[in-house]
Protein backbone atom coordinates (compact mmCIF):
# COMPACT_ATOMS: atom_id res chain seq x y z
CA UNK A 1 0.00 0.00 0.00
CA UNK A 2 1.40 3.47 -0.64
CA UNK A 3 -0.18 4.91 2.87
CA UNK A 4 3.05 3.64 4.78
CA UNK A 5 4.18 6.84 5.96
CA UNK A 6 1.36 6.42 8.71
CA UNK A 7 4.07 4.75 10.79
CA UNK A 8 7.63 5.86 10.04
CA UNK A 9 9.04 5.10 13.11
CA UNK A 10 7.58 1.65 14.54
CA UNK A 11 10.26 -0.34 13.25
CA UNK A 12 12.84 1.77 15.31
CA UNK A 13 15.76 0.75 17.93
CA UNK A 14 15.67 3.19 20.91
CA UNK A 15 14.73 1.97 24.30
CA UNK A 16 11.25 3.40 24.01
CA UNK A 17 10.55 1.40 20.92
CA UNK A 18 11.97 -1.86 23.26
CA UNK A 19 9.93 -0.71 26.18
CA UNK A 20 6.85 -3.16 27.00
CA UNK A 21 3.67 -1.60 25.46
CA UNK A 22 1.53 -2.05 28.42
CA UNK A 23 3.89 0.06 30.40
CA UNK A 24 3.75 2.54 27.87
CA UNK A 25 0.59 2.66 27.62
CA UNK A 26 0.07 2.87 31.28
CA UNK A 27 2.48 5.35 31.90
CA UNK A 28 0.65 7.41 29.23
CA UNK A 29 -2.92 6.95 30.36
CA UNK A 30 -1.32 7.96 34.14
CA UNK A 31 0.46 10.98 32.25
CA UNK A 32 -2.87 12.19 30.55
CA UNK A 33 -4.67 11.99 33.56
CA UNK A 34 -1.86 14.15 35.69
CA UNK A 35 -2.07 16.98 32.74
CA UNK A 36 -5.61 17.21 33.17
CA UNK A 37 -5.89 17.68 36.90
CA UNK A 38 -2.97 19.82 36.99
CA UNK A 39 -4.50 23.55 38.05
CA UNK A 40 -5.63 26.18 35.46
CA UNK A 41 -2.76 28.70 34.58
CA UNK A 42 -0.03 26.93 35.85
CA UNK A 43 2.49 27.57 33.41
CA UNK A 44 5.70 26.58 35.31
CA UNK A 45 3.99 22.68 34.80
CA UNK A 46 2.97 22.64 31.07
CA UNK A 47 6.48 23.90 30.56
CA UNK A 48 7.84 21.14 32.54
CA UNK A 49 5.77 18.26 30.72
CA UNK A 50 6.90 19.82 27.63
CA UNK A 51 10.53 19.60 28.57
CA UNK A 52 9.67 15.87 29.59
CA UNK A 53 7.87 15.23 26.17
CA UNK A 54 10.51 16.57 24.50
CA UNK A 55 13.09 14.94 26.63
CA UNK A 56 11.12 11.82 25.74
CA UNK A 57 10.89 11.97 22.06
CA UNK A 58 14.78 12.45 21.97
CA UNK A 59 15.10 9.07 23.88
CA UNK A 60 12.95 7.69 21.44
CA UNK A 61 14.92 9.32 18.42
CA UNK A 62 11.80 10.93 16.83
CA UNK A 63 11.99 14.10 15.01
CA UNK A 64 10.41 16.69 17.17
CA UNK A 65 9.03 18.31 13.51
CA UNK A 66 7.08 14.92 12.62
CA UNK A 67 5.72 14.67 16.16
CA UNK A 68 4.45 18.37 16.07
CA UNK A 69 3.28 17.67 12.91
CA UNK A 70 0.99 14.78 13.88
CA UNK A 71 0.08 16.18 16.84
CA UNK A 72 -1.32 19.61 14.85
CA UNK A 73 -3.38 17.38 12.57
CA UNK A 74 -5.95 17.26 15.35
CA UNK A 75 -5.32 20.38 16.94
CA UNK A 76 -8.20 22.03 14.92
CA UNK A 77 -10.79 19.54 16.37
CA UNK A 78 -9.30 20.76 20.16
CA UNK A 79 -9.50 24.15 19.17
CA UNK A 80 -13.43 24.30 17.94
CA UNK A 81 -14.01 22.21 20.53
CA UNK A 82 -12.66 24.44 23.15
CA UNK A 83 -13.53 27.65 21.65
CA UNK A 84 -16.72 28.29 23.96
CA UNK A 85 -14.33 28.80 26.61
CA UNK A 86 -13.71 32.19 25.64
CA UNK A 87 -17.33 33.40 26.34
CA UNK A 88 -17.30 33.47 29.62
CA UNK A 89 -18.74 36.50 31.48
CA UNK A 90 -16.45 36.41 34.98
CA UNK A 91 -13.39 38.48 35.13
CA UNK A 92 -12.17 41.58 33.31
CA UNK A 93 -13.00 42.26 30.02
CA UNK A 94 -9.98 42.54 27.71
CA UNK A 95 -11.55 42.53 24.05
CA UNK A 96 -15.01 42.66 22.40
CA UNK A 97 -15.34 40.97 19.04
CA UNK A 98 -18.25 41.65 17.02
CA UNK A 99 -19.73 38.30 15.11
CA UNK A 100 -22.83 39.06 13.40
CA UNK A 101 -25.47 40.83 15.30
CA UNK A 102 -23.71 39.60 18.53
CA UNK A 103 -20.71 40.59 20.35
CA UNK A 104 -18.40 38.21 22.13
CA UNK A 105 -16.38 39.56 25.32
CA UNK A 106 -13.21 38.19 26.25
CA UNK A 107 -11.93 38.36 29.62
CA UNK A 108 -9.03 37.29 31.29
CA UNK A 109 -10.75 34.61 33.29
CA UNK A 110 -11.59 33.33 29.71
CA UNK A 111 -8.32 33.75 28.28
CA UNK A 112 -6.79 31.90 31.06
CA UNK A 113 -9.27 29.06 30.88
CA UNK A 114 -8.52 28.80 26.99
CA UNK A 115 -5.17 29.15 27.11
CA UNK A 116 -4.96 26.15 29.66
CA UNK A 117 -7.41 23.93 27.73
CA UNK A 118 -5.65 24.37 24.64
CA UNK A 119 -2.03 23.34 26.76
CA UNK A 120 -3.73 20.25 27.89
CA UNK A 121 -4.87 19.55 24.51
CA UNK A 122 -1.76 19.97 22.97
CA UNK A 123 0.37 18.25 25.34
CA UNK A 124 -2.14 15.20 25.45
CA UNK A 125 -1.96 14.85 21.28
CA UNK A 126 2.02 15.23 21.66
CA UNK A 127 1.86 12.14 24.19
CA UNK A 128 -0.38 10.11 21.98
CA UNK A 129 1.59 10.48 19.22
CA UNK A 130 5.00 9.61 20.52
CA UNK A 131 3.16 6.34 22.03
CA UNK A 132 1.46 5.43 18.44
CA UNK A 133 4.91 6.28 16.92
CA UNK A 134 6.95 4.23 18.84
CA UNK A 135 4.85 0.99 18.98
CA UNK A 136 3.18 -1.28 16.64
CA UNK A 137 -0.29 -1.02 16.46
CA UNK A 138 -1.13 -4.67 17.24
CA UNK A 139 1.16 -4.30 19.94
CA UNK A 140 -0.76 -1.67 21.42
CA UNK A 141 -4.16 -3.22 21.08
CA UNK A 142 -3.12 -6.54 22.94
CA UNK A 143 -1.46 -4.25 25.40
CA UNK A 144 -4.99 -2.35 25.68
CA UNK A 145 -6.81 -5.87 26.26
CA UNK A 146 -3.89 -6.90 28.89
CA UNK A 147 -4.85 -3.86 31.07
CA UNK A 148 -8.46 -4.68 31.08
CA UNK A 149 -10.24 -2.65 27.91
CA UNK A 150 -12.58 -4.35 27.00
CA UNK A 151 -12.66 -6.70 23.87
CA UNK A 152 -15.15 -4.90 21.84
CA UNK A 153 -13.52 -1.77 22.09
CA UNK A 154 -9.67 -3.58 21.33
CA UNK A 155 -11.72 -4.90 18.20
CA UNK A 156 -13.36 -1.96 16.60
CA UNK A 157 -10.34 0.13 17.44
CA UNK A 158 -7.87 -2.54 15.18
CA UNK A 159 -10.71 -2.81 12.77
CA UNK A 160 -10.56 1.24 12.36
CA UNK A 161 -6.46 1.21 12.01
CA UNK A 162 -6.60 -1.60 9.74
CA UNK A 163 -9.31 0.24 7.38
CA UNK A 164 -7.41 3.61 7.25
CA UNK A 165 -5.03 2.21 5.11
CA UNK A 166 -8.07 1.11 2.59
CA UNK A 167 -10.08 4.37 2.58
CA UNK A 168 -7.10 6.06 1.90
CA UNK A 169 -5.68 4.07 -0.85
CA UNK A 170 -9.35 4.43 -2.73
CA UNK A 171 -9.26 7.68 -2.32
CA UNK A 172 -6.20 8.26 -4.06
CA UNK A 173 -7.36 6.16 -6.88
CA UNK A 174 -10.26 8.34 -7.02
CA UNK A 175 -8.19 11.52 -6.97
CA UNK A 176 -6.25 10.50 -9.82
CA UNK A 177 -9.03 9.58 -11.87
CA UNK A 178 -10.44 12.93 -11.86
CA UNK A 179 -6.99 14.20 -12.38
CA UNK A 180 -6.96 12.21 -15.53
CA UNK A 181 -10.71 13.20 -16.74
CA UNK A 182 -9.56 16.56 -16.12
CA UNK A 183 -6.46 17.82 -17.75
CA UNK A 184 -5.63 20.41 -19.54
CA UNK A 185 -2.71 21.85 -21.43
CA UNK A 186 -1.99 24.95 -19.10
CA UNK A 187 -1.38 22.88 -15.45
CA UNK A 188 -2.89 26.38 -13.77
CA UNK A 189 -6.32 26.03 -15.58
CA UNK A 190 -7.18 22.30 -15.16
CA UNK A 191 -9.60 21.25 -13.35
CA UNK A 192 -12.32 23.48 -13.74
CA UNK A 193 -13.53 26.43 -11.38
CA UNK A 194 -13.67 26.48 -7.80
CA UNK A 195 -17.27 26.00 -7.78
CA UNK A 196 -16.76 22.67 -10.11
CA UNK A 197 -14.04 21.42 -8.05
CA UNK A 198 -16.06 21.76 -4.85
CA UNK A 199 -18.75 20.09 -6.48
CA UNK A 200 -16.88 16.56 -7.43
CA UNK A 201 -15.20 16.96 -4.26
CA UNK A 202 -18.63 16.67 -2.63
CA UNK A 203 -19.65 13.62 -5.51
CA UNK A 204 -16.39 12.05 -4.14
CA UNK A 205 -16.68 12.03 -0.47
CA UNK A 206 -20.15 11.21 -0.95
CA UNK A 207 -19.41 7.79 -3.15
CA UNK A 208 -16.09 7.12 -0.80
CA UNK A 209 -18.82 6.75 1.92
CA UNK A 210 -21.11 4.67 -0.35
CA UNK A 211 -18.31 2.52 -0.69
CA UNK A 212 -17.03 2.39 2.43
CA UNK A 213 -20.55 1.10 3.70
CA UNK A 214 -20.87 -1.51 1.38
CA UNK A 215 -17.17 -2.78 1.95
CA UNK A 216 -17.99 -2.52 5.57
CA UNK A 217 -20.93 -5.22 4.61
CA UNK A 218 -18.69 -7.26 2.84
CA UNK A 219 -16.19 -7.72 5.01
CA UNK A 220 -18.58 -8.13 8.19
CA UNK A 221 -20.15 -11.06 6.10
CA UNK A 222 -16.77 -13.01 5.56
CA UNK A 223 -15.92 -12.40 9.18
CA UNK A 224 -19.02 -14.55 9.76
CA UNK A 225 -18.25 -17.09 7.35
CA UNK A 226 -15.05 -17.72 8.96
CA UNK A 227 -16.14 -18.41 12.42
CA UNK A 228 -16.51 -14.50 13.95
CA UNK A 229 -17.89 -14.49 17.41
CA UNK A 230 -17.38 -11.28 18.48
CA UNK A 231 -13.63 -11.40 19.27
CA UNK A 232 -10.99 -10.90 17.34
CA UNK A 233 -7.67 -13.79 18.16
CA UNK A 234 -4.29 -11.81 17.74
CA UNK A 235 -1.55 -13.81 16.56
CA UNK A 236 1.42 -11.84 19.00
Amino acid sequence: MISSWLDPYRDGKSVVHRTDPRVKLVVVLALLIIISLTPAAFWPAYVAYLGTLMLLIALARLKPVDVIKRSALALPFALMAVAGVLAVREGYPLVTVPLLRWQIIITDVGLYRFLTVLARAWLSLLLVATLIMTTHFTELVVAMRGIGIPRVLTAIIGLMYRYIYVLIDEAQRMMRARDARSAEVDAAQAGGSLRWRAQVTGHMVGTLFLRTYERSERIYQAMLARGYAGEIRMLR
